[in-house]
């Protein structure tokens, strides 16, 4: 390196220092400034002159995470515990789901503080963190999502913890043991599951869990690799566990999936098992042997409970088909059942399951200075730039933002089913009620069925016809006269009657008929509706006027006319019979002498007779024209109730046709809005979840945009200060290319 290059990366180190400072004092700090400060310093100034209980036991990465998330049946521990701080984890059933931290050092409020920091930034919001009333820490969920208390674990136990989460390092350091209580239907209420951290071969495990947890549990079981099961490291810890300590042990051969199925075997006489039980000597007829893959059992038992897809299997390069499976696969429309009992049987993970609880509950009885700095620097710009790329990373990722996606989906597809089932419930409505086709059945409509219902032919059938017969009775119809018609008019009352309560029985089986299908229709989409149901159209019928049939007139005209012609044919016959030979010999010639006599005698004498004659005549005919007299008023009485013509001038009441017209109309309408106002309450509901969904995902990003424009620069300067300060420690830093214009 030339001296230049040098004075350059020297000086380029002080602004680093500087800047590394600087950012102490933003709020986006996580970590304690003041010691902070004072490294910086001492590194500048150093520049400048010149860290029932079944116990789960495995080395490092050997699976012991994953086979308890497979008996959880979804990943709520991480899958890499950390290694070097030993914290044990006690995985509980509990009513809620919490973390109980057992500390042996206490905690402030900053600790507690530090924690709701963290949760809150991961887009977890706990019920509560606070001091526990045993001493410790209790974080309490609201829920029982497998990710937050995943996501909380992470910051609490993991390998990268110390990087990611420094706000939580001074808490991390106050406890060795974590309890976990989940309400999960997969742990029996008497069995806990110790979850220890992996070393780099179980004989390395530390002394609390050997000399602690080991002899207060019921069952061990110690899981080893498919490729190693034999090694010395693991045999020689075995037998002290099973000599000295006195527990029962399982022996889980992880990992099966890696292996032939001729490897595979159980009793020990080929293979990975034959290896451990060689190793072991003497002790090895009574260990009990499992084969087992906890990778293939934990993505079964999410595949079975919905939890992954079929996705996150392609994107697995560590599962495996057998060609004719994957076959299989692709012709099934929904692919996860079947590929989640596939990957379950394979794993032969229910048999592990199956004899743990047996024996549980049948068998248990008790450099140069500028490269210094320069490593010096990169190293805590990374540690200021790990938290702020993990706060960008959980920003970014807020598993909430999925939630209200998927539920906004599932809101809006419900809008559009209910709408699209609004107008074809309407729709059909508005056919049945008004005419036309329907599924290839011609309906009526209310109009149409009032006209073929209340119909001249019928009327004249079903009311007049009856009438008629009734009207032949001459002495009814006498009878009726006498009594100024009363009992005619009951007859015709009833007949109308009659006729009415036959047409409104046979409009209401077709209106509730019509109504009851739409309103199923309407609940099996919107569940109870009140207020549609009007129940029966009441029967209605106008004022029956009074008959008055009377032949008085007839009488009068009857009896005029016999006097008129009566009279003038007696005249007539007077004159000539009074002047005659014989009455002029009888009488004397006095009487032809005075025609003016004889003609008014012969008037009279054929009036009179002539007004006898008409009113015998008139008797004579009189029941029969009074009986066409009153037929003519019944019909016209019939009418005007029931039909009212069109055309003609409405006098007083509604014809009953014209009363059925609007009433059904008026109906129609009704029960129309009262389905519309269900179908537009569910609807306005809907739509207002829908713009609170929408409205809190606007918040949510808009959260994402402000953070990731206050952050992102943040973490493009330190990365930048950590791979210059970096290259310039390994000497792999190059000069920049000077430009075309300089």
């Amino acid at each position: 390196m030339s001296i230049n290059r040098h004075l350059e990366n020297r000086e380029w180190t002080f602004q680093a220092l500087r800047s590394l400072e600087a950012f102490l004092e933003d709020p986006d700090f996580e970590g304690e400034a003041e010691e902070e400060r004072s490294l910086l310093e001492r590194r500048c100034k150093e520049l400048r002159e010149g860290k029932y209980r079944v116990v789960f036991l495995g080395a490092f990465n050997v699976g012991k995470s994953t086979l308890i998330n497979a008996l959880l049946g979804d990943e709520y521990l991480p899958t890499v515990l950390e290694e070097c701080t030993a914290k044990i984890t006690h995985v509980l059933k509990g009513e809620t789901m919490q973390l109980v931290l057992n500390l042996h050092e206490a905690v402030d409020s900053a600790d507690l503080a530090a924690v709701n920091r963290v949760l809150e930034d991961s887009g977890i919001s706990p019920r509560k963190v606070q001091r526990a009333d045993g001493g410790g820490v209790l974080i309490e969920f609201e829920g029982a999502a497998s990710q937050e208390i995943r996501d909380t674990l992470k910051a609490l136990v993991t390998l990268h913890a110390d990087e990611d989460y420094p706000q939580l390092e001074t808490l991390r350091n106050k406890f060795d043991e974590i309890f976990v209580y989940l309400p999960n239907d997969k742990l029996m209420d008497d069995i806990a599951l110790v979850d220890s951290p992996g070393v780099h071969s179980i004989s390395e495990t530390n002394r609390r869990i050997a000399h602690e947890i080991i002899p207060h549990s019921h069952l061990v079981v110690c899981l080893l690799d498919s490729q190693n099961a034999g090694n010395e490291h693991n045999s020689n810890f075995i037998e002290h566990i099973v000599r000295h300590q006195h527990r029962k042990m399982f022996f889980v051969i992880n990992k099966a999936d890696q292996l032939n199925p001729d490897e595979i075997d159980p009793e020990g006489k080929r293979g990975p098992a034959r290896d451990l039980l060689r190793s072991l000597g003497d002790e090895g007829p009574e260990l009990e042997l499992f084969f087992t893959s906890s990778l293939y059992a934990l993505l079964g038992e999410q595949l079975l409970n919905q939890r992954i897809t079929m996705a996150a299997l392609d994107n697995n390069n560590k599962v495996k088909f057998p060609f004719e499976f994957q076959r299989r696969l692709l012709q099934e429309r929904e692919p996860e059942p079947l590929a989640g009992w596939h990957l379950k049987e394979r794993s032969n993970f229910e048999t592990l399951r199956e004899r743990l609880h047996d024996y549980l509950y049948t068998e248990n009885r008790e450099g140069a200075i500028l490269e210094s700095v320069c490593r010096f620097a990169s190293g805590r710009a990374w540690r200021y730039l790990r938290p702020l790329e993990v706060k960008l990373d959980l920003v970014r990722n807020v598993p909430k933002l999925d939630y209200l996606e998927r539920r906004r989906k599932q809101l809006a597809h419900e809008l559009q089913e209910k709408r699209a089932a609004r107008q074809a419930i309407m729709d059909s409505y508005a056919v049945m009620t008004q005419g036309g086709d329907m599924n290839g059945i011609r309906r009526d409509g209310y109009e149409n069925l009032i006209d073929t219902l209340l119909n001249g032919e019928r009327i004249r059938t079903e009311v007049m016809q009856p009438l008629d017969t009734w009207l032949e009775d001459a002495n009814q119809l006498k009878q009726a006269r006498r009594q100024r018609y009363a009992p005619l008019h009951s007859e015709l009352e009833h007949r109308i009657d009659a006729f009415l309560r036959a047409i409104h029985n046979a409009l209401n089986a077709e209106i509730q008929g019509i109504e009851r299908q739409t309103l199923e229709a309407a609940q099996a989409v919107l569940g109870r509706i009140y207020g549609a149901d009007e129940g029966p159209l009441p029967v209605y019928r106008g004022n029956l006027p009074a008959i008055q049939a009377k032949l008085g007139a007839s009488y009068v005209k009857f009896a005029a006319a016999g006097l008129v012609l009566g009279g003038a044919a007696g005249a007539g016959l007077g004159g000539a019979f009074l002047t005659g030979p014989m009455l002029v010999d009888a009488l004397g010639p006095a009487v032809a002498d005075l025609p003016e006599v004889n003609i008014t005698l012969g008037g009279a004498a054929g009036a009179l007779l002539g007004l006898c004659v008409a009113v015998g005549a008139r008797l004579a005919t009189s029941t029969k024209a009074l009986r066409k007299r009153v037929r003519e008023q019944l019909a016209d009485i019939a009418r005007r109730i029931l039909l009212q013509p069109a055309g003609a001038e409405q006098e007083g009441e509604d014809s009953v046709r014209e009363h059925l017209h609007r009433e059904l109309a008026h109906r129609r309408e009704r029960f129309g809005e009262a389905i519309k106002a269900a179908f537009d309450k569910v609807e306005s509901q809907l739509s207002q979840k829908l713009s609170a969904i929408q409205s809190e995902e606007d918040t949510i990003r808009r959260h994402q945009q402000e953070v990731v424009s206050r952050i992102q620069p943040k973490v493009d300067k330190l990365g930048a200060i950590h791979r210059k300060a970096r290259d310039i420690a390994e000497g792999t830093d190059v000069p920049a290319e000077p430009r075309e214009d300089e």
